[in-house]
């Protein structure tokens, strides 16, 4: 089994750990965030592919490998993915809250039930004949 194999899983654990620890935080993930973890998931599965195959097609020599990304590029990939995400849900979880006040505010507008039965119950106003 070749490196790019067994340091897979690590590198799908990194790449979808954003979404993971939200869930387990109990934020609400937005959906473009999962895609974007399965996406990095999937280029990674197909880059370690590619790399075993290229290296079983060289007959495995140690000699000069042509990488198909240079040896420290998935700190750099993994960090950027890290930020794309973490603002994807936070424009997410900002715009639920602007609707949540937008939400809050029209209804400050608009009289309150308390005010339009001024204390008397829905049944005692119900019972009132009509004028």
């Amino acid at each position: 089994m070749s490196s790019s194999w067994s340091s897979l899983p690590l590198r799908l654990l990194f790449v979808t750990a954003v979404p993971i620890g939200c869930s387990i935080v109990g934020f609400e993930v937005e959906s473009s965030a999962k895609w974007l973890s399965a996406i990095a998931a999937a280029i990674e599965v197909g880059l370690s592919a590619l790399s075993g195959s290229s290296q079983n097609a060289r007959g495995g020599r140690k000699g000069k490998q042509a990488n198909l990304r240079p040896p420290h590029f998935f700190p750099l990939q993994v960090g950027v993915l890290y930020c794309l995400q973490l603002w994807v849900i936070m424009l997410g979880s900002s715009h639920v809250a602007s609707s949540a006040s937008d939400l809050a505010s029209s209804t400050s507008d608009q009289e309150a039930p308390d005010q339009v039965f001024r204390g008397r119950s829905a049944a005692e106003v119900a019972a009132e004949p009509l004028e």
